[in-house]
């Protein structure tokens, strides 16, 4: 389909496509005067087809001149180039570097965190598939674990007592109450007196106790652990308090 549009600086007339609007959103520039004006704006119709050429009057002729060759049909048919102003192409091809630029810093910063993801939950992946131990150091290049859910241990069925040789015994068991392996945790032991202060703290690694580095998820873990305390302070303690930790 085709229209005419006019230039509003010097009247010329052109014939437009559709084409030509939408490539520069409608602004045109004049092949006469260098104008740039919207297109869409200046059009009066021109039948599909039409054989009849289109006559453009130059902004140079009076108005008596041009009615009179609009009235008598006589003159030669005026032919005028309509470009598309050239900062709407060099606006699509900036444009064009925006895009590409930003698809390349989304894919920068989408790898960027993928890689965080992986760090922050690498001992979630190590414990949910250790054959992947390799292939996530590689990446990471950190020591990786099982992943320390200090919550999901808890201590039960503790008892404390003293022998007949003067040593302590301790005996607790750890369960693991998740569904999922877990680190082990060590174990802070304090021995308390009748006032609940502590007299005496000792510290056990989850190596001391002979546990393994990790608890699988339901378990329990049966701990016995001797050990001894100065006879001067073993006659104010009365109970203890056993905490788990991570070092």
């Amino acid at each position: 389909m085709q229209f005419s549009t006019q230039c509003p600086h010097c009247s010329t007339a052109f014939v437009i496509t559709v084409e030509q609007i939408r490539i520069a959103s409608g602004l045109v520039r004049c092949g006469v005067c260098a104008s740039i004006f919207e297109a869409d704006r200046h059009l009066f119709g021109v039948e599909e087809g039409s054989d009849t050429p289109l006559q453009t009057v130059p902004a140079s002729m009076s108005s008596a001149s041009a009615m009179h060759m609009a009235e008598s049909g006589s003159g030669d048919t005026l032919t005028h180039e309509l470009e598309t102003p050239s900062f709407t192409r060099h606006g699509k091809g900036r444009q064009s570097s925006s895009r590409l630029g930003w698809g390349r810093w989304m894919a920068v910063l989408t790898a960027t965190l993928a890689l965080q993801l992986v760090w922050m939950n690498r001992n979630q992946l190590y414990a949910a598939a250790p054959e992947w131990m390799a292939h996530l150091d590689s990446i990471c290049h950190c020591q990786l674990g099982w992943p320390r859910q200090l919550h999901s241990v808890e201590v039960e069925q503790s008892t404390f007592q003293i022998t007949p040789a003067a040593s302590h015994l301790l005996q607790l068991s750890l369960k693991n109450q998740s569904n999922s392996t877990v680190a082990t945790p060590d174990l802070m032991l304090t021995l308390i007196d009748a006032t609940e202060t502590a007299v005496i703290r000792k510290y056990f690694s989850h190596q001391t106790l002979q546990l393994p580095p990790q608890l699988d998820g339901g378990m329990s873990y049966p701990i016995d652990v001797k050990f001894q305390v100065p006879p001067r302070l073993a006659e104010q303690i009365v109970g203890f308090r056993a905490e788990l930790f991570y070092p």
